[in-house]
C-alpha cells in the first residue's frame, strides 16, 4: 500500500516565493510584468528559430521553466490594478497560444495547453470582466475532457472546478447573446463530455456543477437543476439495481464491476452535495432507501467472509468495505454542507428553506444510524471504519441538540468499543485514534449538558477518554485532548451545582493525572495548556466556599504527597513552597503562574543535594508565596491574539482571489 505525505517544506517555500512576487509587484508593477513578458516571448523566439533551423536543441525548449513561470503569473493575481491585470493576462495568453501553435509534438502542446489552463484559472477577476472569453475557456475544457493525453483532462478538470468556484454567478444568470444560462447548456452536454472521464475527474466534474448550481439563489431551482445535472447518474444508478431487483442480491456483492459502478455513483453524489448543499437532498433521497440496503448487505456478506475464505475473495470485500465508506461519506457530505449553508443563509437573512436538521434528524439519519453502529460495535477492530466515527463527529457539531436523544446509543455502541481498540497503547489504529478524540470534542462542544443525563458509567468513560487523551506522546492527540479538558472544566466550572457533583467525584484524579503529565518530559509540547489546566483546577480549591467543593488545606497535602511520591530529590520544604506559590498565583496573572511552573520544572532537572543555604532560600520562597497567597491577587486576561488575516487582507493579492 502507497501512502502519500505532504511535503510541508515544499509547501512553505512555495508559500513565502508567492508572498515574495506579491510584495514585489506592489513595489515595482511595470518591472514585474515586463520581465515575466520577456521570458514568455523568448520561448516563442527561440521556437520560431528552431522551426527556421529545422531543429530543435534543448537551449530551445525548457518546459520546467515554462511551468515555473506560469506558475509566478497566476502567483501574483489580483497584485495589479484592474486595468493593467487585464493588460498583462490577454498579453500572457496570447503568446502562450502562438507558443502552442508553433511549438511540434503532442507531448510539447498538452504541456503548453496545461499551462495556459493554469493561468487563465487563476485570474477569476478577469473571467468575470470577459462573459465570451470565460464561455471559449470552458468550452476549450470539454474539448480537454476528450484528450487521452495523460494528465491533460486532471487539469481540465481541476480548472473547471476553480473557475466553478470562482466565477459562478456569470453561468446561471442570462448573458447578452444567449438563449438561456449557461448552466442549462452545460447540462444538455453532461452525457457527452462526461464519456471519457474516469472516477476522480468525474467527482471534480460534479463538484463543480454543484459549486455552478449553488449560485442560484433560490432553492426550488437549485434543486430542480440538481436532479437535471444528476439524470444521468442515477439512471447508471437504477440499472446496477435493476440487477439485483429481477434475481438474487448476491449478485451486487459478487460482480466487481458492479460494486465499483455502485462506488463511483455514490461518490458522484457525494461530491455533488459538497458543492450544492441543500438542493442535493431531494437527488440524495430518491436513492437513500437502496443505499440503505445496500449498506446492510454489503455489512452481511463483509461479516459472513470472516474466517471463511471461499465466501467472497479478498477483491471483492475489499470494494464492498469501500462502498460502506462511501456511503457514510455521501450522509457526512450532505449534512455538513446543508447545515453549514444553512447557516449562512441564516447570517444573510435570506429566505430559508425548513429547517434542515429536523430534515436531516427525521428522514436520513434515524433508518441508517442503528444498522451503522450496529455492524461497528459487532465488527472485530480491524473491520471497523474510522469514517463511522468521523459521520457522528459532523453529526455532533453540526446538528447538536438535535442529536441528543442519540447520545446513549452511540456511547454503547462505539465508545467503549473503540476505546478498547487504542487504550492498550498510543500508536495501534492511528486513524481510529484522531477521529475519537475529534468526536470528543464535538461531543463537548455541542452536547455538553446531555453528558451529565448519561449513565454516571458513561460520564465516567467520557472523563477517562479525556485523561487517557492527555497522556499520549503524539503531538496532535495530545493537543486535541488538552483543548477538548480544558473547554470541558470551563462549563463545568460555569455551573457551580454542576461543579460541586462533579469535582466531588473526579477533582484529585484529574489533578494528578494533569500533573504527572506536566512533569513529564515526553509532553513538553503542551506544555502552555498543561499549565492552563492545572491553574483551573487549582483555583477551584482555592476559591472554594462550600462544603462540597475541593478543600485548600486538603489540596495542598494531596499535591505535596504526590510530587513527593514522584520526584525523591526534592525536599518537602520546597515542594510546600511550590505548591503554595501555585495557590497564590493561580489568580493572578498567568504569566506568573507559568513562570512558577516553569521555574519548578527546571529545579527539578537538577540533581543535586541541598545545602542549608538553599533550605534557608526555600523558607523564604515558602514565606512569600504564604504572603501572596492570604494577600490575594487580581484576576488579569490575557491580551487578544493579532489578528493576522486582517493583515493579510490590506496587501491585495495576498489573500487568494
Amino acid at each position: 500500500v502507497r501512502e502519500g505525505e505532504v511535503d510541508t517544506d515544499e509547501l512553505a517555500m512555495y508559500r513565502m516565493m508567492r508572498e515574495c512576487l506579491i510584495y514585489l509587484t506592489h513595489l515595482d508593477p511595470s518591472s514585474m510584468v515586463n520581465i515575466m513578458m520577456d521570458i514568455l516571448s523568448e520561448f516563442g523566439t527561440n521556437q520560431i528559430a528552431a522551426d527556421h533551423r529545422n531543429s530543435e536543441s534543448p537551449a530551445d525548449w525548457n518546459c520546467g521553466l515554462l511551468s515555473r513561470l506560469c506558475w509566478s503569473v497566476g502567483s501574483i493575481s489580483g497584485a495589479l490594478p484592474e486595468h493593467d491585470e487585464k493588460m498583462f493576462v490577454v498579453n500572457v495568453i496570447k503568446d502562450l497560444l502562438t507558443l502552442c501553435e508553433v511549438k511540434r509534438g503532442v507531448e510539447n502542446k498538452a504541456m503548453v495547453a496545461s499551462c495556459l489552463m493554469y493561468v487563465v484559472g487563476q485570474y477569476p477577476r478577469f473571467l468575470k470582466a470577459h462573459w465570451r472569453f470565460l464561455k471559449s475557456v470552458i468550452n476549450k475544457l470539454f474539448e480537454f475532457m476528450h484528450e487521452q493525453f495523460p494528465g491533460v483532462k486532471d487539469m481540465a478538470t481541476d480548472t473547471f472546478l476553480r473557475i466553478c468556484q470562482k466565477c459562478s454567478k456569470k453561468m446561471v444568470v442570462l448573458q447578452p447573446g444567449e438563449t438561456s444560462p449557461f448552466v442549462n447548456q452545460v447540462i444538455e452536454a453532461i452525457p457527452r463530455e462526461t464519456a471519457d472521464l474516469d472516477v476522480l475527474q468525474l467527482c471534480n466534474f460534479y463538484e463543480a456543477m454543484g459549486r455552478m448550481i449553488s449560485a442560484i439563489p433560490e432553492i426550488p431551482k437549485q434543486t430542480n437543476l440538481v436532479n437535471q445535472t444528476m439524470a444521468d447518474v442515477r439512471s447508471k444508478w437504477q440499472a446496477v439495481i435493476k440487477r439485483a431487483s429481477f434475481g438474487d442480491e448476491r449478485i451486487l456483492a459478487e460482480d466487481q464491476q458492479a460494486i465499483r459502478t455502485i462506488s463511483a455513483i455514490l461518490r458522484c453524489y457525494e461530491r455533488m452535495a459538497v458543492g450544492v448543499g441543500i438542493a442535493s437532498g431531494e437527488a440524495i433521497k430518491d436513492i437513500y432507501s437502496d443505499v440503505l440496503l445496500i449498506y446492510k448487505l454489503y455489512s452481511q456478506c463483509v461479516g459472513a467472509s470472516r474466517g471463511s475464505s471461499a465466501m467472497f475473495s479478498w477483491e471483492n470485500v475489499k470494494l464492498m468495505r469501500k462502498v460502506k465508506r462511501d456511503v457514510l461519506r455521501l450522509v457526512r457530505s450532505f449534512v455538513d454542507s446543508a447545515v453549514a449553508e444553512q447557516e449562512k443563509m441564516k447570517a444573510a437573512h435570506m429566505q430559508l428553506p425548513d429547517d434542515v436538521c429536523v430534515l436531516i434528524c427525521s428522514h436520513f439519519i434515524p433508518p441508517m444510524l442503528e444498522p451503522v453502529l450496529v455492524d461497528y460495535n459487532l465488527a472485530p477492530p480491524e473491520g471497523r471504519d474510522p469514517e463511522v466515527l468521523n459521520l457522528l463527529t459532523t453529526m455532533c457539531s453540526r446538528l447538536s441538540s438535535s442529536v441528543v436523544g442519540m447520545l446513549p446509543m452511540m456511547f454503547d455502541q462505539v465508545f467503549e468499543s473503540t476505546l478498547g481498540m487504542i487504550k492498550d497503547d498510543f500508536t495501534s489504529f492511528p486513524d481510529h485514534r484522531l477521529a475519537f478524540f475529534q468526536l470528543l470534542s464535538a461531543v463537548n462542544e455541542k452536547c455538553f449538558e446531555s453528558l451529565f443525563l448519561l449513565p454516571s458509567q458513561d460520564l465516567r468513560l467520557f472523563v477517562e477518554s479525556m485523561v487517557f487523551g492527555i497522556r499520549h506522546e503524539h503531538p496532535t492527540i495530545a493537543d486535541i485532548a488538552l483543548k477538548l479538558l480544558s473547554k470541558f472544566l470551563t462549563q463545568v466550572m460555569a455551573n457551580p451545582n454542576l461543579a460541586q457533583s462533579f469535582f466531588s467525584e473526579y477533582y484529585e484524579n484529574l489533578l494528578k493525572q494533569v500533573l504527572l503529565v506536566m512533569t513529564d518530559r515526553h509532553h513538553k509540547s503542551g506544555l502552555r495548556q498543561q499549565v492552563q489546566i492545572l491553574a483551573m483546577l487549582i483555583s477551584v480549591a482555592a476559591n472554594s466556599q462550600s462544603a462540597n467543593m475541593p478543600n485548600k488545606e486538603h489540596t495542598m497535602e494531596f499535591l505535596v504527597g504526590v510530587l513527593a511520591s514522584s520526584f525523591n530529590t526534592t525536599t518537602r520544604v520546597e515542594l510546600e513552597a511550590f505548591v503554595l506559590s501555585l495557590f497564590a498565583k493561580c489568580n493572578g496573572p498567568p504569566q506568573e503562574f507559568t513562570r512558577c511552573v516553569q521555574d519548578f520544572l527546571v529545579g527539578l532537572r537538577e540533581f543535586s543535594g541541598t545545602t542549608p543555604e538553599e533550605l534557608d532560600t526555600y523558607e523564604q520562597d515558602k514565606r512569600k508565596a504564604l504572603n501572596e497567597l492570604l494577600q490575594g491577587r487580581t484576576v488579569q486576561n490575557e491580551a487578544a491574539k493579532a489578528e493576522f488575516l486582517q493583515m493579510d487582507k490590506m496587501v491585495p493579492g495576498l489573500v487568494p482571489q
